[in-house]
Protein backbone atom coordinates (compact mmCIF):
# COMPACT_ATOMS: atom_id res chain seq x y z
CA UNK A 1 0.00 0.00 0.00
CA UNK A 2 1.04 3.71 -0.14
CA UNK A 3 -0.37 7.00 1.44
CA UNK A 4 -3.47 7.05 -1.12
CA UNK A 5 -3.92 3.09 -1.07
CA UNK A 6 -3.24 1.98 2.60
CA UNK A 7 -2.96 -2.01 3.11
CA UNK A 8 -6.09 -3.42 4.55
CA UNK A 9 -5.51 -6.23 6.60
CA UNK A 10 -8.70 -8.75 6.71
CA UNK A 11 -10.66 -9.59 10.12
CA UNK A 12 -13.20 -11.44 11.33
CA UNK A 13 -14.94 -15.00 11.42
CA UNK A 14 -13.83 -17.22 8.07
CA UNK A 15 -16.04 -19.35 8.74
CA UNK A 16 -16.67 -23.26 9.52
CA UNK A 17 -13.97 -25.86 9.46
CA UNK A 18 -14.35 -28.25 6.23
CA UNK A 19 -14.35 -31.62 7.99
CA UNK A 20 -17.21 -33.61 9.05
CA UNK A 21 -17.95 -36.57 11.01
CA UNK A 22 -16.76 -39.66 8.81
CA UNK A 23 -18.36 -42.45 11.33
CA UNK A 24 -19.78 -42.53 15.10
CA UNK A 25 -19.63 -46.12 16.28
CA UNK A 26 -20.48 -47.43 19.60
CA UNK A 27 -19.24 -50.76 21.32
CA UNK A 28 -19.50 -52.63 24.77
CA UNK A 29 -17.41 -53.79 27.27
CA UNK A 30 -19.49 -57.30 26.86
CA UNK A 31 -19.20 -57.12 23.49
CA UNK A 32 -23.19 -56.80 22.71
CA UNK A 33 -24.73 -54.27 20.80
CA UNK A 34 -27.53 -53.70 22.88
CA UNK A 35 -25.92 -53.13 26.65
CA UNK A 36 -24.98 -49.94 27.66
CA UNK A 37 -22.95 -49.90 30.49
CA UNK A 38 -20.09 -48.12 32.58
CA UNK A 39 -17.52 -48.73 29.70
CA UNK A 40 -19.48 -48.32 26.64
CA UNK A 41 -17.47 -46.38 24.06
CA UNK A 42 -18.03 -44.12 21.44
CA UNK A 43 -15.73 -43.59 18.81
CA UNK A 44 -15.59 -40.31 16.32
CA UNK A 45 -13.82 -40.64 13.10
CA UNK A 46 -13.40 -37.54 11.51
CA UNK A 47 -13.12 -36.67 7.61
CA UNK A 48 -9.83 -35.83 7.71
CA UNK A 49 -6.82 -34.96 10.78
CA UNK A 50 -7.91 -32.22 13.47
CA UNK A 51 -6.16 -29.98 15.59
CA UNK A 52 -7.15 -31.48 18.44
CA UNK A 53 -10.04 -28.94 19.48
CA UNK A 54 -6.96 -27.19 20.21
CA UNK A 55 -6.92 -28.60 23.56
CA UNK A 56 -3.19 -30.25 24.29
CA UNK A 57 -4.25 -32.15 27.28
CA UNK A 58 -4.67 -35.91 25.86
CA UNK A 59 -7.79 -36.27 28.20
CA UNK A 60 -10.58 -34.64 27.92
CA UNK A 61 -13.36 -34.14 30.85
CA UNK A 62 -17.14 -34.18 30.64
CA UNK A 63 -17.50 -30.29 29.97
CA UNK A 64 -14.97 -30.43 27.28
CA UNK A 65 -16.64 -33.11 25.48
CA UNK A 66 -20.06 -31.53 25.95
CA UNK A 67 -18.47 -28.01 24.99
CA UNK A 68 -17.62 -29.64 21.46
CA UNK A 69 -20.09 -32.06 21.01
CA UNK A 70 -24.27 -32.14 20.58
CA UNK A 71 -25.37 -35.67 21.24
CA UNK A 72 -29.11 -36.55 20.25
CA UNK A 73 -31.60 -39.34 19.64
CA UNK A 74 -34.82 -39.56 17.61
CA UNK A 75 -36.77 -39.15 21.26
CA UNK A 76 -34.11 -36.77 23.19
CA UNK A 77 -32.50 -33.65 21.91
CA UNK A 78 -29.87 -33.56 24.05
CA UNK A 79 -29.82 -37.12 24.87
CA UNK A 80 -26.84 -36.87 28.03
CA UNK A 81 -24.24 -39.75 27.72
CA UNK A 82 -23.97 -40.70 31.21
CA UNK A 83 -23.84 -39.23 34.61
CA UNK A 84 -19.54 -38.84 33.83
CA UNK A 85 -17.15 -39.66 31.02
CA UNK A 86 -14.07 -38.91 29.31
CA UNK A 87 -13.05 -38.43 26.02
CA UNK A 88 -9.49 -38.91 24.54
CA UNK A 89 -7.72 -38.25 20.93
CA UNK A 90 -6.43 -41.97 19.46
CA UNK A 91 -4.65 -39.78 16.51
CA UNK A 92 -5.55 -36.45 14.92
CA UNK A 93 -8.70 -37.89 13.03
CA UNK A 94 -10.16 -40.27 16.01
CA UNK A 95 -12.22 -39.41 19.76
CA UNK A 96 -12.94 -41.69 22.01
CA UNK A 97 -15.35 -41.23 24.79
CA UNK A 98 -16.05 -44.03 27.38
CA UNK A 99 -18.78 -43.37 29.85
CA UNK A 100 -17.31 -43.78 33.27
CA UNK A 101 -21.14 -43.13 35.36
CA UNK A 102 -24.47 -43.84 34.47
CA UNK A 103 -27.79 -42.94 35.73
CA UNK A 104 -29.91 -45.67 34.95
CA UNK A 105 -32.87 -43.64 36.51
CA UNK A 106 -32.72 -40.81 34.34
CA UNK A 107 -35.45 -40.04 32.63
CA UNK A 108 -34.41 -40.18 28.74
CA UNK A 109 -32.29 -43.28 29.42
CA UNK A 110 -29.25 -43.94 28.00
CA UNK A 111 -28.93 -43.54 24.29
CA UNK A 112 -29.65 -46.45 22.23
CA UNK A 113 -26.89 -48.15 20.32
CA UNK A 114 -28.75 -50.20 17.87
CA UNK A 115 -31.00 -48.76 15.16
CA UNK A 116 -28.50 -45.69 14.38
CA UNK A 117 -30.88 -43.50 16.02
CA UNK A 118 -28.21 -42.02 18.03
CA UNK A 119 -26.48 -39.34 16.91
CA UNK A 120 -23.28 -36.69 17.47
CA UNK A 121 -22.44 -33.32 15.68
CA UNK A 122 -19.94 -30.81 16.20
CA UNK A 123 -20.08 -27.51 17.97
CA UNK A 124 -18.46 -24.55 17.13
CA UNK A 125 -17.65 -23.73 20.77
CA UNK A 126 -15.39 -27.13 20.33
CA UNK A 127 -13.12 -25.47 17.99
CA UNK A 128 -12.35 -28.63 16.30
CA UNK A 129 -10.66 -27.27 12.76
CA UNK A 130 -8.88 -29.49 10.19
CA UNK A 131 -4.86 -29.65 10.42
CA UNK A 132 -3.26 -28.01 8.40
CA UNK A 133 -5.75 -25.06 8.56
CA UNK A 134 -7.36 -24.95 5.16
CA UNK A 135 -9.76 -22.14 3.64
CA UNK A 136 -13.00 -23.87 2.26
Amino acid sequence: GNQHNPIEYLKGEFGPSAIFIKSFRASSPESRSDVYNIGAAFTILFSELTNLGGITQNEWTRAQIDNAFDFYSDSHDPHPLGLDYSGVWMDNQTFMILILSLDRDEPKGPPPLTGGNFRVSVKASGNIRNRPPQST
